[in-house]
């Protein structure tokens, strides 16, 4: 049984519960090796003591039983056309008197449906005790989270040529699918962001047919999926000879982004991690354009911001460390690394320098 499940468990008797059921494809993947697709309804995991149960279709069945990865300890359970009955009968038959869920993706409906089935059962909120599960990574998530960030590297290294003069944000945004496909990734995280010029100042820009031409800023953010485990990565380039506005921006967002890699210690909140980055970025004149939180964590509930006081940083997490500055009307600076939280301080996972580049 593999460590993630082993601490569940353990969380779940802590705290008088029963069982736990989700159907979020992450956290299926988390604790199934199952992929699926991408609908929340292609499988459905019920944790216990006894271990993991992966409720799938018939059409399904054989896909998960090819990628499930710890087929000693994970039940898969094949329904003909109802889940419900299947998952129904099971909580009969273990007589659960307490089931925790994921209430900020099971659907209104799904939730009354598990409720029919159990009466007598309470149902409560699981996305807490989950995320307490996935904040504090084993040796094998960091293994993960090692490989999925090397392979950003790769692909960061085959779509920087790319960008230059004349090429659209469409075409940079094109060569990264191809690049993910290339070297091995199993999807993105998200759709990649490519913007360039005065839209650089979108922090979630979707990429257009503008052109690149000089004096450009070039942000790319970019992340990727393997075996469940997430990247986070974004650089920012100039086309032409840098200004010396393009050099400040640029120089604010640098040392705000290795101040905070330097001075991020475990047992620090989430709010005085934000605070040594933010610092810099208003003592640099640029503070009001800063628009968002320092960092987070990938599906966990970790996360990095002005707001995040009562949040306490700890060992073995994994987050991101992204500093902006965005104007409107000229463009905007992002860089982003996702990180280990060692007991020394911060590591990022990425290789790719972050000195100003300009492309010429």
């Amino acid at each position: 049984m593999r460590e993630s499940v082993k601490n569940f468990i353990k969380l779940l008797n802590e705290n008088g519960i029963d069982a736990f059921i989700t159907n979020k494809p992450f956290t299926r993947q988390l604790f199934t090796g199952y992929r699926g697709i991408s609908s929340k309804m292609d499988g459905q995991v019920l944790v216990d003591n006894t271990g993991v149960k992966l409720f799938v279709s018939r059409m399904n069945y054989e896909h998960a039983v090819a990628e499930a990865d710890d087929k000693e300890s994970i039940t898969i359970v094949k329904y003909e056309s109802d889940y419900m009955a299947s998952l129904g009968q099971l909580f009969v038959d273990k007589g659960y008197k307490k089931m925790a869920f994921e209430e900020n993706f099971l659907s209104v409906k799904e939730l009354a449906g598990l409720k029919s089935k159990l009466p007598n059962t309470e149902f409560v909120y699981g996305t807490e005790l989950i995320n307490k599960c996935k904040q504090k990574k084993t040796q094998e998530d960091l293994i993960q989270y090692r490989k999925v960030c090397t392979i950003t590297d790769e692909i960061w290294k085959r779509v920087l040529p790319v960008i230059k003069v004349g090429v659209t944000e469409k075409e940079v945004e094109a060569k990264i699918l191809i690049s993910m496909m290339e070297l091995g990734a199993d999807t993105t995280s998200f759709l990649p962001i490519v913007v360039s010029g005065a839209r650089s100042s979108m922090p979630h820009g979707r990429p257009s047919e503008k052109r690149l031409e000089n004096g450009d800023f070039v942000t790319v953010d970019m992340g990727f999926v393997l075996n469940g485990y997430t990247s986070d990565f974004t650089r920012t380039v100039v086309i032409g000879k840098a200004s010396e506005k393009h050099r400040q921006i640029y120089d604010a967002v640098l040392r705000a982004q290795e101040a905070a890699l330097k001075g991020i210690k475990a047992g620090m909140t989430g709010k005085a991690g934000d605070e040594i980055a933010r610092n810099i970025i208003d003592e640099a004149g640029y503070g009001e354009y800063f628009n968002h939180g320092l960092g987070h964590g990938f599906d966990d509930g970790v996360f990095l911001s002005k707001s995040g006081k009562d949040f306490i940083l700890e060992e073995n997490m994994v987050f991101t460390i992204e500093p902006g500055i965005y104007i409107e009307g000229f463009g905007g600076v992002r860089i982003e690394d996702t990180v280990i939280l060692s007991k020394d301080g911060c590591v990022s996972l990425f290789k790719s320098g972050k000195e100003l580049i300009q492309i010429v």
